[in-house]
């Protein structure tokens, strides 16, 4: 096999095969040989898709704390310890923690089982590996692999179709659309040709509905058509449902409402001239503290999490915790295909 071979080829579906196979450094009637498909895995990498980083268990335990209730209710904490209110303080700490946990628990849970699932899903892929055909890891495949696609078989890679018979594919993954796309291997379509209409192609997560099919890899991870959409989605910043605006918003009223009373008690205490100026801001800052409610955030991450126990007694795997709440206030799902 000759020298080095890109991680992906541009714009296959413009190229003749045999033009394709060439550009990729692989001979279609024998396939790479393993020395060589090691090396292009080295050079550029598993064929996985990105999900974003896998969080651990400590972060997911430290975003349960991304909440203004918590932060009011870790303030009040450290001032109850401060005029030796020890058994307020002890209180007050153990419902953070539990609630804390309570959800990082569960979050993580649900992480934990969607990896394995995904594990569980790693497909076996035909491969023409030195004139010989053999099943592989999907997550071995290289560009200029030359890949044997059957009825029922999952494509592993994006590749440029060399052979295809009576070959249809399910492409609803990528388009939405449920027709299968009668795939031909011997048409060269122009470079502003849509995903849909390359029916000189086969992508990534698309399924073999019928016929057989023989191709040649393009490009695999994160450059295949679905790696670039799955990093779209890994990147993109979760909103807060509409549960913890109002609850954030609540948590700012209450914080306005509380300093406002503490202040205004300060301001009258001082007026009057009742006491000490350090007795009166101690009195200001333990009515701030009453004033915060201890049991909202906990009791909400108790119904959150009997809700995801119900939802997963039915199958339905919960990730975050909010996103029940969410879902259960939407009166209509309206989707695309």
């Amino acid at each position: 096999m000759p020298g080095s071979s890109p991680c992906m080829l541009e714009k296959p579906h413009t190229l003749p095969s045999e033009e394709a196979t060439k550009r990729l450094g692989v001979d279609p009637a024998t396939g790479l040989n393993n020395e060589e498909a090691r090396r292009r895995l080295e050079i550029c990498g598993p064929n996985v898709l990105e999900t974003g980083k896998r969080k651990g268990f400590l972060e997911v335990f430290l975003e349960q704390f991304k909440n203004l209730f918590v932060l009011m209710l870790l303030a009040a904490t450290v001032f109850s310890f401060y005029v030796g209110e020890t058994v307020d303080a002890v209180l007050i700490l153990a419902i953070v923690l539990f609630m804390a946990i309570l959800g990082a628990v569960q979050e993580y849970r649900a992480e934990r089982i969607l990896e394995a699932l995904k594990k569980l899903a790693s497909p076996k892929a035909r491969v023409l590996r030195d004139g010989r055909i053999v099943m592989v890891d999907a997550s071995e495949i290289v560009p200029g692999d030359v890949i044997i696609v059957m009825e029922g078989d999952r494509v592993p890679a994006d590749a440029r179709l060399l052979e295809a018979k009576d070959l249809y594919v399910d492409e609803s993954t990528l388009t939405g659309e449920s027709v299968p796309v009668h795939k031909k291997a011997d048409t060269i379509l122009p470079e502003d040709t849509i995903v849909s209409d390359q029916i000189n192609m086969l992508f990534s997560s698309t399924y073999v509905v019928r016929g057989t099919g023989k191709a040649v890899v393009t490009a695999t991870g994160k450059n295949t058509y679905i790696g670039r959409i799955a990093r779209m989605v890994a990147e993109t910043r979760a909103e807060k449902t509409p549960f913890q605006v109002e609850l954030d918003r609540l948590a700012k009223k209450i914080a306005a409402i509380v300093v406002f009373i503490a202040t205004l008690s300060f301001i009258i205490g001082y007026v009057l001239q009742e006491a000490e100026l350090v007795d009166l801001l101690l009195t200001s800052i333990a009515l701030a503290v009453a004033a915060v409610p201890e049991g909202l955030p906990a009791i909400t991450v108790i119904v959150f999490s009997i809700a995801a126990w119900n939802m997963a007694r039915r199958n339905a795997l919960v990730r975050r915790l909010a996103a029940v709440e969410a879902l259960g206030s939407a009166s209509v799902i309206a989707t695309d295909k």
